[in-house]
Order: structure tokens, then C-alpha cells, then sequence
């Protein structure tokens, strides 16, 4: 799991030069990469709906293994994560995991990793096609990324999380 770069919005192929100077509207991406079948999940959602801390990690964390673990019999879970101290490598998200396993809804996680300076993962490859394909198109409004999105690669699935949406939970209160 890892966020990308962030995208902006509107993204043109030909990008006008006065545009350097105008306030875009920044999307921000989560994507977790789903070994067992090769897919990649990828969450979208604009900066006026959440920022990219733990509650964030832990409501998309939450939303895969909702949709996607549990639905497939799965117990073990292994997640990979850069070594982001902010983001992946942060308490609250440890007690997520670990919540899991004590709440019953997963046996086993193993949480890694990367050495320092080989932070590439399976992510990142995913990452590159959607910056790839996203710099080929006309992007103006949030549909047409998440379109964008969906089109650069067949072995991955978009999920867009809209302001408001109840996808996104506080757990600190609860993790504390």
C-alpha cells in the first residue's frame, strides 16, 4: 500500500502555461495492491474531502478488507509499506491492524517494511501507468479522472470516496 503523487485537476495533455499560476484542484490517491489476483485497488478522493493521515489509511484499510478479504474466505492478511513514519509506519495504523486480529474479523497479519532506500513496490508500477495514461487525456472534472484512472490499466479497480463520503471514520478515538 502506498499514496502516489498527488493528481490535479483539470489535467489537459497540453497544459496551458498561465495555468502554473491558478489553483488546481488537488486529488489525492491510496493504492493497495492485491497480490493474490494481481489487482490493484486505487482510492481517489479530492483534497477538500480528507488529508492522508491514519483515520484515512485505516477507513480505505478497512474498506479493502471489507470488500475484498473477507468476501474471499481470506484469514491471513501481509500487508508492505514504505517506511513513511507519517503515514504507513504510525501507531495508529499498527493498532488497525492489530484490531482486526482482536476483533475477529482476520486470524493473522503480518505487517513489513521496505529497507530503507528500496521503497519500490508493486504499487509504484501502478502508480506509473495512471501517470502515464492520465497525462494523455483530458481531465476536467472528478468523473473524468476517475475514468482516467479506471482506463490505464485492466488489472486495477477505482474506487472513488466523494466529500461526505462514510467511507472515511475517525479510529483514533477508538485506538487510543
Amino acid at each position: 500500500m502506498d499514496f502516489p503523487q498527488n493528481l490535479t485537476l483539470p489535467s489537459v495533455s497540453n497544459t496551458l502555461s498561465q495555468w502554473y499560476f491558478c489553483s488546481l484542484v488537488s486529488v489525492s490517491g491510496f493504492g493497495i495492491f492485491y497480490e493474490n489476483e494481481g489487482i490493484q485497488t486505487n482510492y481517489l478522493y479530492n483534497e477538500t474531502s480528507n488529508g492522508k493521515g491514519s483515520d484515512q489509511i485505516n477507513s480505505m484499510l478497512a474498506h479493502f478488507i471489507s470488500t475484498k478479504i473477507i468476501p474471499a474466505g481470506k484469514t491471513r492478511l501481509t500487508v508492505y509499506a514504505d517506511n513513511c513514519s507519517g503515514q504507513n509506519k504510525n501507531s495508529y495504523v499498527i493498532k488497525f491492524l492489530l484490531a482486526q486480529v482482536h476483533m475477529g474479523a482476520l486470524q493473522y497479519v503480518d505487517y513489513k517494511f521496505f529497507v530503507k532506500g528500496h521503497t519500490k513496490n508493486s504499487c509504484d508500477r501502478g502508480f506509473g501507468h495512471i501517470r502515464k495514461h492520465v497525462a494523455k487525456v483530458d481531465c476536467w472534472t472528478m468523473d473524468h479522472l476517475v475514468e482516467g484512472v479506471s482506463s490505464a490499466s485492466k488489472s486495477s479497480i477505482t474506487v472513488h470516496l466523494p466529500r461526505g463520503s462514510s467511507a472515511f471514520k475517525s479510529y483514533k478515538p477508538i485506538l487510543t
